[in-house]
């Protein structure tokens, strides 16, 4: 169904409103993760990309903007961004999979995008007391209450 919505075959929703796709840049990691989905799915994306009068959202926070604020739209988020900031959307299942920490956790959930935190050189004061508690208990229960998993991360070696 996502596919036939992206390639412009199915227009409107069940009620008959019309859907209105928020894209990301054709550079974006947003755009790549979603065209890796299949074969099918790509090209239903660069149909989608080429159609004139597209919306077209520049940042993570402009297209959740847009997809809040624009009756029947449709886009891509992170789990991270909609649980951190409280917005009021509704992820979507993708072939039957409900996106979760639980089902990213056991890879039952496949579509995610990897974060790093990275340092220029070693560590050293706030930055490393900073690294410290991203990796402490506590830093990793904000990091799940807030969308990310990072079950198998483990803290630099210094």
């Amino acid at each position: 169904q996502l596919i036939e919505m992206y390639a412009g075959k199915q227009v409107t929703w069940t009620d008959g409103s019309p859907i209105r796709l928020v894209l990301r840049p054709a550079h974006d990691g947003d755009t790549s993760l979603l065209a890796s989905f299949s074969a099918d799915m790509k090209q239903a994306l660069a149909l989608a990309m080429a159609k004139e009068g597209m919306i077209l959202a520049l940042t993570d926070q402009d297209s959740a903007n847009d997809i809040e604020r624009l009756p029947g739209a449709l886009g891509t988020s992170s789990l991270a961004l909609l649980l951190s900031e409280h917005r009021p959307l509704t992820p979507l299942s993708i072939d039957g999979r409900i996106p979760g920490i639980e089902t990213i956790a056991d890879g039952s959930y496949p579509y995610v995008k990897s974060m790093y935190l990275v340092t220029k050189g070693t560590p050293t004061g706030q930055v490393s007391r900073f690294v410290d508690f991203v990796f402490s208990p506590a830093g990793q229960a904000i990091l799940r209450a807030t969308g990310h998993w990072s079950g198998d991360v483990q803290p630099p070696a210094n």
